[in-house]
């Protein structure tokens, strides 16, 4: 299977990326939170927005993977 890294474009690529959490992450809470959790990665987080790269099948143009970096603040020792 060939395949190449395409960055992620909300616009272009959000329900791929919908499609891809909802068949990697179990359980009925992403159904209810997948559109949520995409808004506050990539729109709302107040640390900036999230970076995320797609693998994508060459052939079919279907996503079948994804690398994410999250922006945060973390203090550590006080």
């Amino acid at each position: 299977m060939a395949y190449h890294i395409v960055p992620l474009r909300l616009e272009e690529h959000r329900n791929a990326l919908l499609q891809l959490w909802k068949r990697n992450f179990e359980g009925a809470w992403m159904d209810t939170c997948a559109d949520r959790r995409l808004q506050w990665l990539y729109q709302e987080n107040p640390f900036g927005q999230a970076r995320t790269w797609l693998a994508v099948d060459t052939e079919s143009t279907e996503v079948i993977g994804c690398a994410s970096v999250f922006p945060s603040h973390n203090y550590i020792g006080g």
